[in-house]
């Protein structure tokens, strides 16, 4: 009997463990669903490449203001180690788990005794919720990521973590945003810096916090910062917050919704009977949570309160023209998508709901009722949110990209050295072969060449100029009427692929003109000298900064993770002696 009443708080702790690990794996795989099946998954910002290769376009080599850097280059290499549709798949999907275990963390920092309904409601929640599917409808996978990690920033700002310790939890987490380049980190050192200012640390986790965020940020921060990059102010309009429930842009917000894309919105939130509860339920649980940390974790509400603040000014008309002007600063182009900073909110607003069906349980002794309220209020994220299922009913379906974009980006690739132009001249794709879903191009990520292609944005009312000037100038030469190849050519171009099915237009090109490859996807030309583009000292500044930022946080972190393994190791050996 002594030894079952030993047993019990393993078991328990066990239940707590596995409760919320199962709930996150779950959630993910119904969200994802058709993405998991055979080959890559191309929609939107995330044209994933079925033949990773390190290119320049990886390496931001080219690129004025690389920000996709050092992103795709770590998707890489997870490819080049795990294959390409293995590594989206386990990206995609722990991303989702981790934020979903973070919520919990965060919920289980101001409520330890909270039960599993209510961890499993804040998981699911965190999972299943407007900002995680608008971002992902548009394979925005750096956002998740930067959204994956801002629980754990919020959880280790509720705790006070202080001291050498308190400084290595701060950096690890700024180094594993910056994995993902410009956005996530941002979205997480905004968290960090404010919980450092709350939680008033001494000046050396303050130097070691501050060299962390600018060597993580340097790959892409200093090639755009020596060159100069200014966003179009035009932009700020284009990315600003858009209501996507009837109830205006705030609500939209408040309750977690309010991305710039319309084309990503959910169906559930423009129905009446699905966004209103779902809106109730979503300022319920953001007064539920900021009442706890009102009262047990005050010092969390700047991380929180801040960041939204800066989200509701740029979705005011009235302050619009202050906030074109940021936008067009040097280095405010970041600012440009601002709903992204809305994360520290959204994960609050799920910490509610489990403090909310929390409540529900410890009354359910007295009013019975409240048992049946607590689980379908559990349930809600997917039950008011109906389209996520299974992978946005296949909008995130995976596919097989056809061997002829491997063939030819191989055979590109072992030419000497020299731009290649990509057209049609827009960087947005329909493939037929990928049921005609929009997807940013491809070539530029699997050809080992740097390639010049359209980097503007085109949306439904309007243009957001890019930032490659060597771009612009072939648009300004294709609006003059001018052929493309020329105008490609006139711009250092030496080869030119053509994808013939990419749902746009095929353009005529110059039949005497070298033709390398034509096949019923693509058709590659040779148009021009090889000249080589090196990588120019900006950006390998930047490179050598980061990576030695990256390499001394690996060192750190070692330390001590290898500490607790021997003495776990040393534990283990003596149980079974």
């Amino acid at each position: 009997m002594q030894h079952d009443t030993e047993r019990s708080p393993r078991r328990g702790s066990r239940v707590a463990l596995w409760v919320p690990i199962g709930t996150a794996v779950v959630a993910a795989a119904l969200l994802l669903g058709p993405l998991l099946g055979p080959g890559v998954t191309v929609v939107y910002d995330m044209p994933w490449s079925p033949s990773p290769r390190l290119t320049p376009f990886s390496l931001g080599i080219g690129t004025p203001a690389p920000r996709a850097v050092p992103g795709d280059a770590v998707l890489t290499v997870l490819g080049l180690l795990l294959g390409a549709a293995i590594a989206q798949k386990l990206i995609l999907a722990t991303l989702l788990v981790v934020a979903g275990l973070g919520a919990e963390r965060l919920l289980t920092t101001l409520r330890p005794r909270a039960g599993m309904l209510a961890r499993a409601a804040t998981v699911l929640a965190a999972i299943w919720n407007p900002f995680v599917l608008d971002r992902l409808a548009v394979g925005q996978w750096v956002v998740l990521l930067g959204y994956a990690v801002t629980p754990f920033a919020l959880a280790r700002t509720a705790a006070s973590a202080g001291g050498r310790g308190g400084a290595l939890g701060w950096c690890l987490l700024l180094g594993v945003a910056s994995l993902g380049g410009a956005n996530p980190w941002l979205m997480v050192t905004t968290v960090v810096l404010l919980g450092l200012c709350v939680t008033r640390p001494r000046a050396l986790t303050w130097a070691l916090v501050l060299a962390t965020t600018l060597g993580s940020a340097a790959v892409w921060a200093v090639p755009a910062l020596l060159h100069q990059i200014a966003a179009a102010p035009t932009g700020a309009g284009a990315f600003a917050p858009r209501a996507d429930t009837p109830f205006g842009t705030w609500i939209s917000l408040l309750s977690g919704g309010g991305f710039w894309n319309a084309a990503a919105h959910l169906g559930s939130r423009e129905q009446l009977l699905l966004v209103l509860p779902a809106v109730l339920i979503a300022l319920a649980s953001a007064a539920a949570a900021l009442r706890a940390l009102i009262r047990q974790a005050p010092r969390i509400l700047v991380t929180v309160l801040v960041p939204l603040g800066v989200v509701l000014v740029s979705a005011t008309p009235a302050l619009r023209s202050w906030w074109e002007m940021i936008v067009g600063v040097p280095g405010g182009g970041l600012l440009r998508d601002s709903q992204k900073l809305l994360a520290p909110w959204v994960v609050v607003v799920t910490v509610g709901l489990g403090i909310l069906v929390s409540a529900l349980q410890s009354r359910s002794r007295r009013i019975a009722v409240l048992a049946p309220t607590a689980v379908a209020l559990t349930l809600t994220p997917v039950v008011l949110q109906p389209g996520g299922v299974w992978g946005m009913g296949g909008r995130l379906a995976a596919t097989e990209v056809p061997d002829e974009f491997t063939t030819v980006a191989t055979l590109v690739s072992e030419q000497p050295d020299g731009t290649v132009g990509v057209l049609p001249w827009s960087q947005y794709r329909r493939y037929d072969w990928n049921e005609r879903r929009i997807s940013l191009t491809l070539l530029p990520r699997m050809v080992d060449q740097v390639a010049l292609y359209d980097d503007s944005l085109p949306l439904l009312d309007r243009r957001v100029p890019g930032e490659d000037p060597r771009a612009q100038r072939v648009s300004t030469a294709l609006a003059a009427g001018r052929d493309p190849v020329t105008a490609l050519r006139e711009e250092g171009a030496a080869y030119v692929i053509v994808e013939k099915r990419a749902g746009l237009p095929v353009p005529e090109t110059d039949e005497a003109a070298d033709v390398l490859h034509d096949g019923p996807h693509l058709r590659v030309l040779r148009v021009g000298d090889v000249r080589e583009t090196p990588m120019d000292g900006a950006l390998r500044l930047g490179w050598m900064t980061t990576l030695m930022t990256w390499f001394a946080l690996v060192a750190a972190a070692a330390r001590p993770t290898g500490t607790v393994f021997r003495r776990w190791a040393h534990a283990l050996l003596r149980s079974r002696a």
